[in-house]
């Protein structure tokens, strides 16, 4: 892991996971590495500063059926720009009765239409 701190405040980490022995998750099948190609993610673990992740994450390929998947990792799920850490923040944030969206999103610097759609696919009201 590497560290960068921006001129304005900001933090960027630069991060790659330990590689393990992974098997396909269609066939069971050993897997060899792919390649790799650079995640960029918004973390929110620093309320006052921006901090941005850079993980490179590798991709597998089957040696029997050939299909190539990612590799698993304990930040985000496979399509996502925000960490796991960013969203329950942001759900915390929302608690408040003086809350806002525009507020939340401000904080941890993202859009308004990213708030509303992550507190609508993690809060149910009936």
């Amino acid at each position: 892991m590497t560290s960068i701190e921006e001129e304005n405040g900001s933090l960027t980490l630069k991060l790659w996971l330990k590689p393990k022995n992974p098997q396909c998750p269609v066939c069971g099948g050993s897997a060899a590495i792919h390649g790799y190609y650079s995640r960029r993610l918004n973390h929110a673990t620093f309320a006052n500063r921006r901090c941005t992740i850079i993980y490179q994450e590798r991709r597998y390929k089957c040696k029997i059926c050939n299909l190539t998947f990612h590799e698993d990792n304990p930040f985000i799920n496979t399509s996502e720009g925000l960490t796991y850490e960013t969203k329950i923040n942001i759900l915390k944030d929302l608690k408040y009765p003086g809350a806002t969206y525009t507020n939340v999103a401000r904080r941890y610097n993202i859009s308004v239409t990213k708030v509303l759609r992550i507190f609508d696919s993690h809060v149910r009201i009936p």
